[in-house]
């Protein structure tokens, strides 16, 4: 699974594409430094009364750097994954849809 994320930068849209696993790494960490920091402390999954989830993407548009819970996201910013393949065939796609793969669904754990 990914999340994709689309950023306003002054006139234009940025995008990220991040894989769960390294997004569920990201706030896993988050959560640890937090707590050792003063300030309002983000609760872990099992302190949580809701499903809401604040994730602030920063995007420094001289650098082009991108900032999320303390982790650089350069490395998503305005990049396609190659595990995360084109689907053919479908609306709004090209092609006839023969080139589709099917990759097996997750086994449910947040860390793939």
């Amino acid at each position: 699974m990914f999340y994709m994320l689309l950023v306003r930068v002054s006139a234009s849209w940025r995008f990220l594409v991040i894989p769960r696993r390294d997004l569920f790494q990201m706030r896993e960490a988050h959560v640890a430094t937090a707590r050792a920091s003063s300030g309002r402390r983000p609760r872990s999954d099992e302190d949580a009364t809701t499903d809401t989830l604040i994730f602030a993407v920063d995007v420094e548009v001289e650098t082009n750097v991108a900032y999320g819970w303390g982790s650089s996201l350069d490395r998503y910013l305005d990049r396609w994954p190659d595990e995360l393949c084109a689907v053919e065939g479908g609306p709004g796609s090209v092609g006839d849809g023969s080139a589709v793969e099917a990759m097996p669904p997750s086994a449910g754990d947040p860390s793939r």
